[in-house]
This record gives C-alpha cells, structure tokens and sequence, in this order.
C-alpha cells in the first residue's frame, strides 16, 4: 500500500512540475536525438570513424568537468534574489573556463600535429573534444537559466544547439550519399561548431542580462571553486566511471571497440534524457523543501522517486531483454551486431542501476552531505579505473559493462547507507535543539537553520 500511496503522491509532485518538465524534457530529447542521429551516422560509414569521435568526446568531457568542478551544481542551489549570483562572479567564472578550455583544445591540437599521439582519424578526434568543451560551457549558461527559471530559453538554446550543431551535419552529409557525404562530414561539423560558437555567444549574452551588478570584491573563480570542490570532485568521478572506459578501450583494443561499444552506450543512455533536466529541477525542489520544511519531507521525496524509479526501470529493462531476444532470433546480422546486441541487454541494466542511485544522490546533496556521494562516486571511479584494464584484458569489450554493473551496485549500497546515517544524525540535531529551548522556556518551532 505504502507503495502504490508513494506513487501516486510522486505522480502529483511531478504533474505540479508538469509545465516546467515537460518542455525541458522534450528539448533534451531533441538535442540528444541530433547527437545520436551523428552518432549513428558516423557508425554506419564506419565504427573506427566513430570511435575516433567518441574517444575525443570521452576525453574533452573527462577535462570539461575537471574545468567547471561542480560550478555549474553549485549555482542551482543558490539563491537567485538574496546571496545569489551576479554578473561579475558569472562573466569571471565563464572567461577562466573559456581559456582552459582553448589551452587544452591547442595543446591537444598540437601533440596530434606534432605526431606525439596518433590516431586513425586526427581530424574527427578533435572534433569530438571541441563539441564536448562546448557543451560544458552551454551548461555554464544553463545552469543560470534554472537559477532564475527560465526554463523556456534553456528548452529553446537545447533545440537550436541540437539542430545545428549535430542534425544539420548528418543530414547534410546523409542528402549528398557515398562517397561525397563520407568527405564532406569531416567540413559539415566544422560548419556546425561555429553554429555552434554562434549559439554560445548569444546564450552568454543573455544570461548576462539576467544578473545584476554586485561588489567588485564579489568572488571569481577560485573562491566558487573552493565553495563547490566536493559537488566537482563529484562530478569528476561519475564522468570519469562513464567515459574512462571509452578512453581505456580506445587504448587497448582501438578505435573500432570504442565505435562499439560507445553506440551501444549512447543507446542506453535515452533514460538520462528525463533525468538531466528532472534532476535539475528536483535538485531545486529538495533543497528548498530542506531549507523551509526538513529532512523528513525530503526522505519521503527520496523514497517517493525510489519506488517510481524502480518500478519504470524493471520494465524497461524487461522489455529491453524480450526486443533484443525476438531480434537475435533473425538470422541476418554480422558478428558486430550479434556483440552489440548482447552488450544492449547489460547495459540496460548498468543504466537502471545508475537511475536508482539518481534519488538517493539528490537527497544527500539538498541535505548538504554532498561529501558522502563524492565519497561514493570516487570508490565507484577507482575502483572501474583499478579493474576495467584487467577486465578489458580478460573478457575483451565485456569489461568495462562487467564493471559497471558491479560498481553501480555497490553504489546503491553506500548511498542508501549514507542517506540513512544523514537522516539520524538530522534527528538528532532537532531532537538536541528542541530539548535546549524546553529547558531555557522558549517555544518550541522549527529552526530552518538545521
């Protein structure tokens, strides 16, 4: 019964959210389906091409993270009137970012020039880091978008980049046929960067525009790095547990497994269209549930989205395992198909895993414990970085998913046993606070600072 109540009560929650989420939702679906659309396209011409593509991709997101660090998380749960951000901290922020992002696209452009690291397709490499820098700072602006609501541009900036950036290309490419289109694509997405450059630049102004003037003395770089360095260390470590086995393969078996194996990873990867955004948007409910009304409300949240996480993911999973069955029973695919088809099925349940952590995370961070999920996601990361080269070397392009299901398992575990120990420790304090203002002969109300 508990259940079915948590369902229906989660169900209303997000239908409150229903004008904010949707749009975010379907704009994220767009955008990501102009990138698997690339995607896709790049596999069909040829997994080595693609490859190529994903192992820079894998790479420029492993930096663009280290570059924001949890800037970006940290925003969202400021204060966008009192205490929040403003215009001098943002434009300090973005120019930093801005040039580590260029030193690092230079000097990886110079090392491939050089002949220091070479690859199949150079080109198309760091086409793939440039695209994943780019959307690191998109991000940046986007992050002030959900600080201040405006959900609409933020859905509009995602459909235009999509289109532009990743649809454009292929379709370009896909119209012209063999071999032009094989030719031209490497120009077609140089095209859509600076489409891309262009959309930035417009999104930079007019996230601008939305700030205020603050003090001169108003913190930069360092002092909002400082003030997120655990949601960033964070951060790393999930990208570091989602793209290092991309570099790994890349530098183990080569370009064609990453082309495989990444293909196989960015089909998956459809759930976290409503999750980056809902996320988001829960992140924000929760902290300021947590700030005005307590820990217990966000532990029903949590447990809430819990069961209907639970509950979406066993029967997407299931229905993956039954589609993938009835496909393998066609006796026309090539060996490659056959491999991916059996990767699909556990990578499926890698995802729902990592979807199961996504409430337990969210509730940890609107309670402050952000320490306890970076502490989890870096056991998760060292630990595929210790063992994924050994499995990599004893089960081939298996590895990294066996790693992934085992990581993310123990994961859940740690989290739950977190977010448990963060909920006694609250009640504690309340209990604590509550006791003290008995025995002084104050009233006894909620104090919103614990």
């Amino acid at each position: 019964m508990r259940a079915v109540a948590d369902w229906y009560s989660t169900a209303g929650f997000l239908a409150k959210l229903g004008k904010t989420a949707l749009p975010l939702v379907a704009s994220d679906a767009v955008l990501q389906g102009c990138r698997y659309g690339l995607v896709a396209y790049l596999g069909i011409l040829s997994l080595s091409l693609l490859g190529s593509y994903l192992f820079g991709s894998a790479i420029g997101a492993l930096a663009a993270v280290a570059i924001d660090f949890g800037i970006n998380q940290h925003w969202l749960r400021l204060d966008s009137v009192a205490g929040g951000l403003t215009r001098q901290a943002f434009t300090r922020v973005l120019a930093v970012k801005l040039v580590l992002s260029l030193i690092l696209v230079a000097g990886f452009v110079l090392l491939m020039e050089g002949g220091f690291w070479s690859r199949p397709f150079p080109a198309m490499v760091v086409t793939g880091l440039i695209m994943a820098n780019l959307h690191a700072l998109v991000e940046t602006c986007e992050s002030v978008g959900f600080l201040f609501r405006r959900h609409h541009l933020v859905a509009l900036v995602r459909v235009v980049l999509g289109l532009m950036m990743y649809a454009m290309p292929a379709a370009a490419a896909l119209f012209m046929g063999r071999p032009s289109g094989e030719v031209m694509i490497q120009p077609l997405l140089s095209a859509g960067l600076l489409a891309g450059l262009l959309i930035l630049s417009g999104y930079v102004w007019k996230t601008s525009r939305m700030l205020v003037d603050g003090p001169e003395s108003e913190q930069g770089y360092l002092r909002t790095w400082r003030a997120s360095r655990w949601l960033g260390l964070n951060q790393l470590a999930i990208v570091v547990d989602v793209r290092a086995p991309l570099v790994l393969l890349g530098l183990l078996l080569g370009e064609t497994a990453v082309g495989l194996y990444g293909f196989v990873q960015r089909t998956t990867a459809v759930v976290e269209l409503a999750w980056a955004s809902i996320s988001k948007l829960l992140l924000k409910s929760y902290a300021e549930d947590a700030s005005l009304k307590g820990g217990r409300v966000v532990q029903q949240h949590v447990r809430r989205a819990s069961w209907v996480t639970g509950t979406a993911m066993i029967v997407g999973i299931a229905g993956v395992w039954i589609g993938v069955h009835y496909i393998e029973r066609l006796d026309r695919w090539s060996e490659d198909v056959r491999t991916g088809l059996a990767l699909l099925r556990w990578a499926a349940v890698a995802i729902g895993l990592s979807s199961l952590k996504r409430p337990l995370v969210l509730g940890l961070i609107a309670l402050h414990h952000e320490r306890e999920v970076c502490t989890v996601n870096v056991l998760s990361a060292a630990a595929g970085l210790t063992f994924i080269p050994f499995l990599i070397w004893s089960l081939s392009i298996w590895g990294p998913l066996v790693a992934a299901v085992g990581c993310e398992t123990g994961a859940i575990v740690l989290l739950a046993i977190y977010f448990r120990a963060a909920l006694r420790r609250l009640e504690a304090e309340t209990d604590h606070v509550r006791n003290s203002r008995w025995v002084s002969g104050e009233p006894a109300r909620y104090d919103r600072s614990i």
